[in-house]
């Protein structure tokens, strides 16, 4: 995790300078096709004000057993906005899915097993669809 050297608000907009420990970040894309089939379609890097593509993710994400039908993004926050954890949870029905969704919520250090996978610290996970022509979030 790589903690901010500065930080400046001015309204709405915060912006953050790191230290020379922040070597860059990578931005990677993931198709969701029918039958709950996602695939890595590509990621670049920024490093130095420079993009570079990318022809694997740093940490590939979405590794689910065969034959799940559902997914789920949960965000789980703790003390404040800034102190959360996400999960990927996946099963082979809605009742399955709500149940894990259920356990994760109540006990998280425990129920994250079979059908669920904790996204690492440092990594964000954003589902987006296509909306007339721009990138939305999904729902």
């Amino acid at each position: 995790m790589v903690k901010p050297a500065s930080a400046q608000e001015q309204g709405k907009t915060i912006t953050l300078r790191t230290g020379t420990e922040f070597l860059g970040y990578e931005t990677a894309y993931y198709d969701v096709r029918e039958g709950l089939e996602v695939r890595f379609s590509g990621a670049e890097t920024m490093r130095d004000g420079n993009s570079a593509p990318q022809p694997r993710p740093v940490h590939p994400l979405f590794r689910m057993s065969r034959g799940m039908k559902h997914m789920r993004l949960v965000f789980l926050e703790r003390g404040s906005d800034a102190e959360h954890d996400m999960a990927i949870l996946t099963s082979r029905n809605l009742p399955e899915l709500d149940a894990l969704t259920v356990r994760l919520r109540a006990t998280p250090a425990t129920a994250c097993g079979k059908g669920c996978e904790w996204v690492p610290a440092g990594i964000a996970v954003r589902a987006e669809t296509q909306r007339n022509g721009s990138w939305v979030p999904a729902r």
